[in-house]
């Protein structure tokens, strides 16, 4: 799962922060106008899972974790060995957390790849310049470049958002240092029709591989079919939601809406349900893995990370 800007955006166009319109949908296209990223071979973490991608389809999972080192080792135990990475986002619940370069390396002491989603809520350009630099030296897989979520509708409305950059701009800086570069789009939130066009301006900037947000699913086959005739060498990963609990499955549905009423049923439901959407997903034309995302209340997250890696193991993660 991943987060950016206008995920609960109203299909009337009203703001999820008040009555008011959504600024975003009267912004201008986001155009990258600078020029051509910086061309290096990938790092050895990246080469693995590109590699993993050209032979079977990719299968990650979100680390739910709590903030200290402890609780990411504990999550980790549970999905190492059945997933190929772990996507390390920036939840808008999760205001407080370890820098990213330091959760990156408690993962890979654990034999976890990870995926490290970086957003520009709370960082200037300079801190994230910073963010970067780490994360280069540490060789990460691949960073996850996100606009993020205003704190209002997080954990921390107290804290005051910065939004120095936009993920566009993230991602040249981070493809600017030779990085294998992420995004985000979300399939169904307004202005959906634009959607393609925006993911375009992003490959231009220097990204390589799109996370498909969590929305019905004739509206994610729809986006990759039209992003592809834009982007012919984009590659997808889509997030499959596994409401593992009832406060994780809340949180899903607070901040994707548009998600499948079917994969937020009854725990029971939720690993089955989980397993054949991600099945039609890596069935679309363009998609090379899956994410498997989840919420989980406090003291939820071992318990969710064993749901996330039953699914993972039944679509081969890991191997």
């Amino acid at each position: 799962m991943v987060y950016g800007p206008c995920q609960g955006v109203h299909p009337d166009g009203g703001c999820e922060l008040g009555d008011r319109r959504c600024v975003f949908l009267d912004a201008a296209l986001p155009v990258h106008q600078g020029g051509e990223p910086r061309a290096e071979a990938p790092s050895a973490q990246a080469a693995e899972l590109l590699a993993i991608a050209d032979r079977r389809p990719l299968v990650l999972a979100e680390l739910v974790a709590p903030a200290g080192v402890d609780g990411h080792r504990a999550v980790a135990g549970r999905l190492a060995g059945t997933v190929d990475a772990a996507l390390l986002g920036d939840a808008p619940w999760a205001r407080v957390q370890l820098p990213a370069v330091v959760r990156a390396g408690v993962l890979s002491v654990e034999g976890l790849r990870a995926v490290v989603g970086l957003t520009c809520r709370d960082r200037n350009r300079v801190a994230l310049e910073g963010e970067l630099l780490g994360l280069a030296t540490a060789a990460v897989p691949m960073v996850l470049c996100l606009t993020g979520d205003h704190p209002a509708i997080g954990g921390r409305p107290d804290a005051e958002p910065v939004f120095d950059l936009d993920s566009t701009r993230l991602a040249a800086l981070a493809a600017g240092r030779g990085m294998t570069v992420a995004v985000a789009e979300s399939p169904s939130a307004p202005p959906a029709a634009l959607r393609p066009a925006r993911l375009a301006s992003k490959a231009a900037a220097g990204a390589t591989v799109c996370f498909v947000n969590h929305g019905p699913e004739a509206d994610v086959e729809s986006f990759v079919a039209a992003a592809r005739e834009l982007v012919p060498s984009m590659r997808f990963v889509v997030s499959v939601p596994v409401g593992a609990t009832e406060r994780g499955r809340a949180r899903l549905a607070a901040f994707f809406p548009d998600a499948d009423p079917a994969a937020l049923d009854e725990p029971d439901h939720a690993v089955a349900h989980a397993l054949v959407t991600a099945e039609r997903m890596l069935a679309l034309a363009g998609v090379i893995g899956v994410d498997l995302s989840a919420g989980a209340g406090d003291g939820e997250e071992e318990q969710v990370a064993e749901a996330l890696a039953t699914v993972a193991r039944a679509l081969g993660g890991g191997t």
